[in-house]
């Protein structure tokens, strides 16, 4: 396959419904979105697809100057970097919901392949939702030198 990112697809929002956050740049309105909180890189693929040189194209034409402009425009600079260069992964293998769902069935949560803490609610931080901090808490390593520089409450 000659695709750069496998990642599951989230066809529930397509690249045509997020037009106001896409700008003037072309793209295909029936692309669907991913979940960019998981991914599998194919190294040798990014740079034949040229996705740096790219996504480095498309923030000149963001014509936003401060950070925070910058930060909300990389998901959209991301759908477009990205576009028709996805590998779509079996949704069953990745459970998305854990920074922001209640409702998460516990024997799902353990038998998936990978856990997706997308929403606002980090299993780091003290609002995490504390069912499924163990989830997290369990592959945590605090000798490492990084995490004394988090903002770390498991």
């Amino acid at each position: 396959w000659d695709k750069v990112n496998g990642a599951v697809e989230f066809c529930g929002v397509r690249l045509g419904q997020v037009r106001n956050l896409l700008g003037k740049t072309k793209y295909d309105p029936k692309s669907c979105a991913w979940m960019s909180g998981v991914n599998v890189i194919n190294l040798d693929k990014w740079r034949k697809h040229k996705v740096t040189e790219n996504y480095l194209l498309l923030l000149k034409q963001v014509k936003k100057k401060d950070e925070v402009s910058l930060r909300e425009a990389a998901f959209s600079l991301s759908l477009l970097s990205f576009q028709n260069l996805i590998y779509p992964l079996d949704g069953r293998s990745t459970l998305s919901g854990l920074g922001y769902d209640y409702g998460i069935d516990p024997e799902v949560a353990q038998s998936s392949a990978a856990l997706h803490y997308n929403g606002n609610m980090k299993p780091w931080l003290e609002l995490g939702i504390p069912d499924y901090k163990k989830y997290w808490r369990r592959f945590l390593t605090r000798e490492d030198r990084f995490m004394d520089e988090c903002n770390v409450n498991p």
